[in-house]
């Protein structure tokens, strides 16, 4: 994706210090830079592209690592994370299972400031979420309702969990 700096910015699924991954920026001048090496912990192996919210930092997530990686052998969840346009990480949040797991789409900024994306797998039947990442720092609000919503846990917020079923998203009143 193109910053506003100009600049094109990505991610790669290996390579990197861990193997697990990179972020890069490529300057209109063909200047190459590598600003985040991913290990796994800080999350592995981003399948989709970046995001650039409206604060300027970039968002995004991994489909493993995270705070179960490396937890009985286990390659981890996923992650979504923000990036500062010099390359400072911050995990927003680790993927469980549950909440959760192998996200590899794109997020989305909403018109409410918050970000929404989806993950392959977790929930209640573990076929796959939509969850919200609140930046704010207000509590996670009372938000409609959809499917088999289930989990808030800090700033992450599960909405559905039947994405692989073919099933419809539906409002409940």
């Amino acid at each position: 994706m193109q910053g506003s700096d100009g600049s094109l910015y990505g991610t790669t699924y290996g390579g990197g210090s861990g193997s697990d991954g990179t972020v890069f920026k490529l300057t209109p001048a063909g200047a190459l830079t590598t600003l985040v090496s991913f290990i796994g912990p800080n999350g592995a192996h981003p399948y989709a592209g970046l995001v650039q919210g409206s604060d300027g930092n970039f968002y995004g997530a991994t489909s493993g690592g995270g705070a179960s990686y490396g937890t009985n052998g286990g390659t981890g969840f996923g992650t979504v994370f923000q990036m500062t346009p010099a390359g400072v990480l911050n995990t927003l949040a680790s993927l469980t299972g549950p909440n959760g797991s192998e996200p590899y789409g794109s997020l989305t900024q909403g018109s409410d400031g918050n970000f929404y994306g989806t993950a392959e797998f977790g929930g209640s039947a573990n076929d796959g979420v939509i969850f919200q990442v609140n930046l704010s720092e207000q509590p996670v609000p009372a938000l409609p309702r959809w499917g088999e919503v289930a989990l808030a846990t800090g700033i992450f917020l599960v909405y559905a969990a039947f994405l692989k079923r073919g099933g419809k998203l539906k409002r409940e009143n």
